[in-house]
């Protein structure tokens, strides 16, 4: 429970505080779904429905449990009777925030930002070994995956294969839908995969990822398929070049905008950095997109067990794009890969 002790250093002008996104309530509970969280500053009470009650009663041990009938928030406000100042997430739905002003009408409702995601920007080696273990999962499934593209192939068909090694792998569920673009498609970012057959002289472009004990992963390969062409040899360069000196100059104490412009000045210097629009990675951990934001503004300082992905790409209209993306974790000399599959890929 040391953090749920972090977060009670947090409140020093609430009373209590109410947790509701379903990723702190994992963070702070280990428990998988269906709960919120009150934290005050003597108890931990654990609100969830009787879909859970056998589950949260061999799992949870240092809070109380309490099974709500209808409505949490007259739940919430028998439980609060001594409570004035009432902190809540502010992500929280606007007609449950209706709802909680309406029963809850004799407190103070305090938004209190941020009090958990700050503390899972940074993770500890357990959480660490879990992202590693659904990247090594990933990496397993694309290593499977390659053995399958061939032309002629829907991206449709594609994904749905790349969606059942990677259960059989282990993965829990997708962190996203995959992204399966080929083409021309392949210079849509966010393309959806759809009915186009892969042709000769296609770049091929899958990002996808797992999920174990919770955790996520995130990456990207690029493929060629049947022989390349020559525009699609030198913006793969590019990318891999842009990719490698981000990657190696990561380190603490470094501003997250500083490892943006590494990439992003190479990709413009070669002439292409109008093609490069969005931004260079993102922490990955119980969400597959978390703070920090590696971005061109960004100015968050990188510390020793930060996660995240180093994405660049280029992307012509009509053409074609090339991404990689691996994850890092930062370590005090510098920063790990966790993505360890094999980049570059000519299939038949």
């Amino acid at each position: 429970m040391n953090r749920i002790g972090s977060i009670r250093r947090k409140m020093r002008k609430v009373d209590g505080l109410f947790i509701t996104n379903p990723y702190n309530v994992r963070y702070l509970s280990l428990f998988r779904e269906g709960a919120t969280l009150l934290i005050t500053h003597k108890k931990v009470f654990f609100l969830t429905s009787f879909l859970y009650k056998e589950e949260a009663e061999k799992e949870i041990k240092e809070a109380e449990i309490i099974i709500t009938k209808k409505d949490i928030f007259e739940t919430l406000a028998k439980i609060t009777k001594d409570i004035k100042r009432l902190g809540f997430e502010p992500t929280i739905k606007y007609f449950s925030y209706e709802r909680m002003k309406k029963v809850l009408k004799d407190k103070e409702l305090i938004p209190c930002k941020e009090f958990v995601e700050k503390l899972r920007i940074t993770k500890d080696e357990n959480e660490i070994k879990d992202i590693k273990t659904a990247a090594n999962i990933a990496d397993k499934s694309f290593n499977e995956i390659k053995k399958y593209i061939r032309q002629g192939l829907k991206e449709k068909e594609i994904q749905a294969e790349l969606d059942y090694i990677l259960g059989k792998n282990g993965s829990e569920k997708a962190p996203f839908p995959a992204i399966i673009a080929s083409g021309p498609n392949s210079s849509l970012p966010h393309a959806k995969p759809g009915e186009r057959r892969l042709r000769d002289g296609d770049l091929l472009i899958l990002d996808f990822g797992a999920v174990y004990n919770g955790y996520c992963s995130d990456m990207t390969r690029t493929l060629f398929i049947g022989k390349p062409k020559q525009k699609a040899r030198e913006i793969y360069k590019i990318v891999i070049e842009a990719q490698k000196k981000a990657i190696d100059s990561v380190k603490p104490g470094m501003k997250t905008k500083d490892i943006d412009k590494i990439a992003r000045d190479i990709i413009k210097d070669k002439g292409y950095g109008k093609y490069f629009g969005h931004s260079l990675g993102h922490g990955v951990g119980l969400e597959v997109h978390e703070a920090p934001g590696v971005t061109a503004k960004m100015e968050k300082t990188i510390k020793p067990g930060m996660v995240f992905t180093i994405e660049p790409g280029i992307y012509i209209p009509d053409f074609g794009g090339v991404r990689i993306e691996d994850m890092v974790v930062v370590r005090e000399d510098g920063c790990e890969v966790i993505t360890r599959s094999e980049k570059l890929k000519v299939c038949p």
